[in-house]
């Protein structure tokens, strides 16, 4: 039998937490009480006492200190920390990799990870589409993966804390994200087979990041075919081009 060389099934997002969004400089508090506010409050999320934690993942200099971070949250053991340096979109999702690559490798059972998929929920919760309905988004370099997971726990987190969530949404932030963000990726099969389940085939944007080693050139071709072939021709045509066209008011040929 060939090794098992996949991580999926073995390792999962259990729980999201954040603070009020702030201008640089104009937080009210020090940048490590807002992070030990949002670890516990995705410790709530998850039913996981904080204590279990032993890793944390970050990216782009992130100064909050893991050793410090522990010793706040009077952590029995820390077993892991990560700090995924470099800019671009993709260093929040390099971070989630880091922390499962962790898990799966046996270094640590759980990982907290910083500054990942905040704007987007700040952005879907804020009703600032209300405000300004012809406003897009998206978010570059970053997967798929993690999308419908995130739809699902804004619209879990917005109906059972609804006595006090402000502001009161017109819409589920789901519906928000929907019809106004995007995501790009370069190859992302556990985000693909579920775009069109989940109806999220109009928000996913393919491209190659040439000529980053990282991307799919001179191969893509290939790649496509191997992660996209479940997808209806429909589906692709809009991953692969038409999605972008219209975030961007690119012309399109007819057919």
């Amino acid at each position: 039998m060939k090794p098992e060389r996949t991580i999926r099934g073995r390792v999962a997002v259990v729980g999201i937490g954040e603070t009020a969004y702030y201008k640089h400089g104009q937080a009210p508090e020090p940048e490590v009480t807002l992070a030990l506010r949002a670890i516990l409050r995705a410790c709530e999320d998850a039913g996981l006492d904080p204590r279990r934690i032993d890793g944390f993942a970050s990216y782009s200099n992130d100064r909050n200190d893991p050793s410090r971070l522990a010793a706040a949250l009077g952590l029995p053991e820390l077993r892991f920390s990560n700090m995924q340096w470099g800019g671009g979109g993709g260093g929040g999702s390099a971070a989630v990799g880091n922390a499962a690559a962790a898990i799966a490798a046996g270094y640590a059972d759980c990982v907290v990870v910083f500054r990942t998929i905040e704007p987007v929920a700040n952005l879907c919760a804020s009703g600032v589409f209300k405000r300004f309905p012809r406003l897009r988004f998206a978010t570059i370099e970053a997967g798929i993966g993690w999308v419908a997971w995130l739809l699902d726990a804004m619209d879990e987190a917005y109906r059972k804390h609804h006595f006090w969530v402000r502001p009161k949404l017109d819409k589920l932030p789901s519906e928000y994200f929907r019809e106004h963000g995007f995501a790009s990726f370069q190859e992302d099969p556990a985000g693909l087979a579920h775009a069109e389940s989940t109806g999220l085939v109009d928000c996913f944007m393919w491209g190659n990041d040439y000529p980053h080693h990282e991307g799919t050139w001179p191969h893509s071709a290939e790649a496509i075919e191997r992660t996209m072939g479940d997808l209806s021709d429909g589906a692709r045509a809009k991953v692969l081009g038409l999605n972008a066209a219209r975030l961007f008011g690119f012309p399109v040929r007819s057919a």
